[in-house]
């Protein structure tokens, strides 16, 4: 009896000690060391920091890369078909993709956070690019391109120089490219995507070739921009870059509204750009006035 009581109070002990050991043994697990599904479940996980600025990168180039798809189907198009495209045709699609970029434009600008900055950056940058002379500038542009490069030349150069200018040269490549390049959205260049394809096709049934070529600098440009806007998104806030976006859609609503000829005077829509750049001014400055007499 007794040898049999100590019998179980040594293999209680044992016991004990062996639980104490394990206790000991899970407590002594390096704390910088986490399992992997207490890791995702603390949002550090490998999927848990959102996308990387590859990804971003990525992201902010889909619409410039479609648009130069576009361009070059277009134009492989337009060579085959070189008898030309009927008018009837020119005519229904153009007012289709119209209505596709007032569709877009109008649905970004309603949902602007601060109407009131959309409305002074739009009228302000409106009067500084009215006396910069932005459009005339790049009308003169496009001319002396024109006169340069493809003077008397019916063939692969002026396609090239024509398609370029017409591709590149125009408020909504610079409103596109910028949003894609600050919120990641592409709806803009892919509207472009599609006027240009048709516009690539119309071209290249008549000038040849050389309309194919123009994706290359079309690419380097708008790609440019939407890099370097993508670079400065992350000095900026979210409100911020959603006003311009907004700014953005309302010039994209001028575009939409020129391309159907609804205004007796074709809006100057090139003038507007510098809105891009004062709302950026603005909504800063207003939020610093809101703290200050909240």
């Amino acid at each position: 009896m007794a040898g049999g009581a100590g019998t179980e109070r040594s293999e209680s002990a044992g016991g004990q000690k062996a639980g104490g050991g394990a206790q000991c043994g899970q407590t002594r697990r390096p704390k910088g060391r986490r399992r992997p599904h207490e890791a995702e479940a603390r949002g550090q996980g490998p999927e848990a920091g959102g996308r990387t600025g590859g990804e971003r990168r990525e992201s902010n180039m889909i619409g410039v890369w479609v648009n130069a798809l576009t361009v070059v189907a277009g134009g492989v198009i337009g060579t085959l078909l070189r008898g030309g495209i009927p008018e009837k045709f020119r005519l229904i699609i153009h007012h289709a993709l119209a209505l596709c970029v007032l569709v877009i434009g109008i649905s970004g600008a309603i949902a602007a956070d601060s109407m009131m900055g959309v409305i002074v950056s739009v009228v302000a940058g409106s009067a500084i690019g009215e006396w910069l002379r932005i459009e005339d500038g790049l009308d003169k542009l496009g001319a002396w391109a024109q006169r340069r490069f493809a003077r008397g030349d019916d063939g692969f150069s002026q396609g090239f120089v024509s398609a370029t200018l017409l591709f590149c040269v125009g408020a909504m490549a610079v409103v596109g490219s910028l949003e894609a390049g600050l919120s990641g959205k592409a709806d803009t260049l892919l509207a472009k995507s599609a006027l240009d394809g048709v516009s690539a096709a119309i071209f290249a049934s008549t000038l040849g070739p050389g309309v194919i070529l123009s994706a290359v600098p079309l690419t380097l440009y708008q790609g440019g921009i939407a890099l370097l806007a993508g670079q400065i998104s992350g000095f900026l806030s979210e409100n911020v870059i959603a006003q311009m976006s907004a700014v953005g859609s309302l010039l994209i609503i001028g575009l939409g509204m020129n391309m159907f000829g609804l205004t007796k005077e074709r809006i100057r829509v090139g003038n507007m750009l510098p809105a891009m750049v004062v709302i950026l001014a603005y909504q800063p400055a207003a939020e610093w006035l809101a703290r200050l007499f909240a």
